[in-house]
Formats: C-alpha cells, structure tokens, sequence
C-alpha cells in the first residue's frame, strides 16, 4: 500500500477522534454551565423567599423567639446534614465521570446509602446534647421542636440516593425544581402554622421543617421511580 496514503489516513483518524473527543468535551461543558446557572437560580430564588418569610414572620414573632428559630434550629439541621452527608457525597463524586451510564451509577448507589445511618446517629446526637445543655429551654414546645428537626434531618438524609445520581446524571433541572418547591412549601407551612392558635410557634417551625424534608424526599424519589 501507499505509505504515503496510510499515514494520511492515520492523521485523519486522529483528527477525527480528537474533534469527536473535543466536541464531548464541549458539550460537557455546556451542561455543567447550565447546570450551574439553574443551581444558581434556585439558590437566588430560595433566598429571595426566605426573606420575603422573615418580613412577614418578623412582625409576628418576639425577638427571642426569633432568634431560636431562625438561627437555633438551623445550627441544629445543618450540624446534621453536614457531618452525615457531605463525606458520602464527596466518596461517591470523587473520580466519577459526569453523565455516568446506568452501569456507572449503580455502583455509586450503594455507598450513598450509608448517608442515611449517618443521619440518625448524627441526629440523635445532636438532639441530646441541643437538650442536654445547661442553658437549653426547658419548656415542652422547645423540645418537641428540637426533636422535629432531627426527624426532618433524618427524613431528608434519605433523598440523598437520588440526589447523588441525579448528580452523576448531570439532572440539575430537577434539583432546581425539588428544592424550590421544598422551599415555598415550608415558608407556606410556617406562615400557616404561624397563624394557627392551636400550634406554638416553635413547633410551627418544626413542623414545617419536616414538610421541606418530606416534598425533597418525596420529589427525588418519585422522579427516578415513575421515570419512563
């Protein structure tokens, strides 16, 4: 044969298989850009109506109250959150590639269930020692809060499989979506609750809590479940 023609063949291939390479490299890119557009906007969004919450919320609560609220409880569910999760989501990121196959995926899924152990002994830690402590309240409604917190933090441990592969699966349109709606639900819940006589206002932030954790589970799940 030609060498001349075989070598011209074997630069065409490579140029070839480079732009093939370059071209997924680049839509890869782009995905992850809207992705991080979309994160973005959820994240704007989230803080948008949380302020508009506390405006509302503001005006109805004393300052104390407020404080616990605000600040207290959320020192608790992010204490929780952070130590049981952000490890298992870094192991099962780590090395993976973005757009993974079913196959890649499936092997990931195991690790990210250790997420959920996690969360209930992190959960029932954080809890007692929130509890425990010499300055803690010791009315019942701040107890009964503290303890809807911790079943909230345990509840949304359990969406993190699919967040996980939804991460892998590079579906940010449905992180954006669960955790906006998440959102609206809880500021609806509080100021629901917040108007309700029958309910303290402490537990009202619990319960609320609770139902953000059940939409993010619930809204994870059901889209891998009932995915054609």
């Amino acid at each position: 044969s030609d060498p001349n023609q075989c070598s011209g063949t074997l630069i065409l291939s490579h140029r070839t298989h480079g732009s093939v390479r370059a071209g997924g490299m680049t839509s890869e890119a782009a995905v992850i850009a809207s992705g991080f557009v979309h994160l973005l906007c959820s994240q704007v969004s989230s803080r948008v109506v949380t302020f508009v919450l506390n405006v509302f919320a503001v005006r109805q609560l004393p300052p104390e109250i407020y404080g616990v609220a605000v600040i207290q409880f959320h020192l608790i569910t992010t204490t929780i959150l952070t130590f049981a999760r952000e490890g298992v989501r870094r192991s099962c990121l780590r090395g993976v590639k973005l757009g993974a196959t079913e196959y890649n995926a499936k092997s990931i899924i195991s690790l990210s269930w250790f997420a959920v152990p996690l969360g209930l002994a992190w959960s029932i830690f954080v809890c007692a020692f929130t509890l425990a402590l010499p300055g803690a309240r010791q009315d019942e409604s701040y107890k009964t809060a503290v303890v809807l917190h911790g079943l909230a933090s345990v509840i949304e441990v359990w969406s993190e499989p699919p967040y996980i592969l939804s991460s892998c699966l590079l579906v940010f349109r449905l992180q954006v979506v669960v955790e906006t709606l998440a959102t609206i639900g809880k500021c609806v819940a509080i100021l629901f609750f917040l108007q309700s006589t029958s309910v303290s206002t402490l537990i009202a932030f619990g319960l609320a809590q609770v139902l953000y954790a059940l939409i993010l589970c619930a809204g994870y799940w059901m889209y891998f479940l009932f995915k054609p």
